[in-house]
């Protein structure tokens, strides 16, 4: 292969993903949509193809970015409330001197708080 066809392989592999920056988050939520269907059918899940094409329907249907906005504070809430669970759950353990089981649980503890903080990130950028 030269450098030309090369540098426009390369070039052409970028065109998605400047489309998406530029894109609404509806269209950017679409795109992942479109792209979770294409693995599906890499992968022969013929279920999941379905109800992923069902998905990007009802979300051409009714996708807005106030729904999204909703959505994405919806999450938080439940992130939130996992968080609050494993807090209590650690200290119980600790109460009783699980040492094992405290780590285990800080562990996934510091794993929700991530998620919370890409959630929180997310959100932000929804209502730019």
């Amino acid at each position: 292969m030269g450098v030309k066809t090369v540098i426009v392989f390369l070039m052409s592999a970028c065109v998605p993903l400047t489309v998406l920056a530029d894109s609404s988050p509806c269209q950017q939520k679409f795109a992942n949509i479109e792209q979770q269907i294409e693995q599906a059918k890499k992968h022969g899940n013929p279920h999941r193809v379905k109800g992923l094409e069902r998905a990007l329907h009802n979300a051409k249907s009714n996708c807005s970015t106030r729904s999204l906005i909703e959505d994405k504070k919806e999450d938080i809430v439940e992130q939130e409330e996992k968080i609050t669970d494993l807090t209590k759950k650690i200290q119980e353990k600790t109460q009783s001197g699980k040492v094992e089981k405290v780590k285990t649980l800080e562990r996934e503890l510091q794993e929700e708080q991530e998620k919370l903080t890409i959630l929180q990130r997310d959100l932000r950028h929804l209502e730019q």
